[in-house]
């Protein structure tokens, strides 16, 4: 092989014989000449020194002016050495594709030239199918990668979902347990001044009361007992008043005239504690006027009011 490419590089250095019959070149033409010479050249050049990525963009650059035939197999080889099998495998197969039209062989040197073209042309379509098998396999891995990627992506956008509507479920559950508890602590705070307002009910209408006075039974009680000796007395002067109109006697009179005067006077206190009583408790009325409580913050609005003959309970509800 190495023969073959000191030979091809002679093809590629060595002007056609043709040349020296063409008409005389336009001044493009002899200037597309000189380029795809330096190029070719310089490509060359690159080559023996094993720049072979230099050496490549030189002989494209060549070839691009001139398809010249001895250039594909420079080219297959620069892909090989830089591992790039599929366009080595193609311009092999365009170099020996082009050996029959190369009028500098002889019929030896193209079956021999065939015969290691083959070769390489065999070698590369093993590498391009190991190739493609390998690239196969690298996208079947990034192909899994990407699905495990986005499956885990998934799975964490789920997560993230579902603790978003435990945390909204929390707060909802939070908000209902300060609502009940709110709600519980309003009843209590009503219950509780409920019970404050019958106790405070309860204590006035026992202050209100006159009946656990003691002043009141005590004027009722001198009231009556002034009034029974008033009846007492009234009635042994009206005995002694007929036992002396029977008689006639002076110890009678004296007798109907002390009872009188006993009936007199017990009846005259008896009306000064009654009035007396009756002042004192129209002054306790005054002094301790009819209870009315209100019972507020809440919708609803409890309001007790008692009176000197009835007690009422008032229920208002705000909206």
């Amino acid at each position: 092989m190495k023969f073959l490419t000191c030979v091809l590089f002679t093809l590629c250095m060595t002007p056609s014989p043709a040349v020296h019959a063409r008409k005389p070149l336009s001044q493009k033409q002899k200037l597309e000449n000189q380029q795809f010479a330096a190029h070719e050249k310089l490509g060359t050049t690159y080559y023996g020194q094993k720049k072979y990525k230099q050496a490549l963009e030189s002989f494209l650059k060549a070839i691009a002016i001139r398809k010249k035939p001895g250039l594909y197999f420079n080219i297959a080889q620069c892909y090989r050495f830089t591992d790039q099998p599929e366009e080595a495998l193609r311009y092999y197969q365009l170099f020996y594709a082009a050996i029959d039209g190369i009028h500098r062989l002889s019929r030896r040197q193209k079956k021999r030239y065939k015969k290691e073209v083959s070769m390489r042309i065999v070698d590369m379509a093993g590498l391009v199918v190991k190739l493609k098998a390998k690239r196969a396999l690298e996208a079947r891995r990034i192909k899994e990668a990407n699905e495990r990627r986005q499956a885990l992506l998934l799975k964490q956008a789920r997560e993230k979902r579902e603790q978003e509507i435990r945390r909204h479920q929390e707060i909802l559950r939070k908000e209902r347990q300060r609502k009940a508890a709110e709600e519980a602590r309003l009843k209590e705070l009503i219950r509780l001044r409920e019970i404050r307002l019958r106790a405070l009910m309860e204590q006035r209408v026992k202050t209100r009361s006159i009946t656990n006075k003691w002043w009141f039974w005590t004027g009722v009680g001198v009231t009556a007992l002034f009034a029974v000796g008033t009846t007492i007395y009234g009635v042994k002067a009206m005995s002694a008043a007929d036992r002396w109109e029977k008689t006639w006697e002076p110890d009678e009179r004296e007798n109907v005239k002390n009872y009188r005067n006993i009936a007199d006077i017990s009846l005259g206190l008896a009306i000064a504690t009654g009035l007396s009583t009756v002042l004192y408790t129209m002054y306790h009325r005054l002094r301790n006027p009819p209870l009315t409580v209100s019972i507020s913050g809440t919708p609803v609005v409890v309001t007790p009011a008692i009176s000197q003959n009835t007690l009422g309970l008032s229920l208002t509800w705000t909206y």
